[in-house]
């Protein structure tokens, strides 16, 4: 935990931890700002974020490529997180995330037709 100063660079000065609890709070919302711009930006080109979990757009997110990506990429990025969340793993929820990675994965195949 932060414990009430903190040296800048250089040296030059001390924050007291209320400035630099208020420099952190406006570099959260500057970083929110530029993922919600992202957001937008991805919605413009794809189309909106759908919850559906059998939506294509959902697959591609679930899988982390995008849909022009290469089908040797796809399958790349999909056997690392197949080994990441399969179920022999044991970490807590991995069999529900291996499965709706492969429902994922089996969707843009559909798509990519491979």
């Amino acid at each position: 935990m932060y414990n009430g100063a903190m040296n800048m660079a250089g040296g030059a000065g001390r924050y007291t931890e209320q400035a630099f609890r208020k420099q952190m709070a406006e570099i959260i919302v500057e970083a929110w700002e530029l993922i919600g711009a992202t957001m937008q930006q991805r919605t413009q080109q794809f189309g909106p974020v759908a919850t559906d979990p059998s939506s294509a757009l959902t697959s591609w997110i679930i899988v982390g490529v995008m849909p022009d990506d290469p089908m040797a990429l796809i399958d790349d990025v999909y056997r690392a997180k197949a080994k990441h969340y399969h179920p022999d793993n044991k970490t807590s929820g991995s069999e529900e995330r291996f499965k709706m990675l492969s429902r994922a994965y089996e969707e843009i195949k559909r798509l990519k037709g491979a």
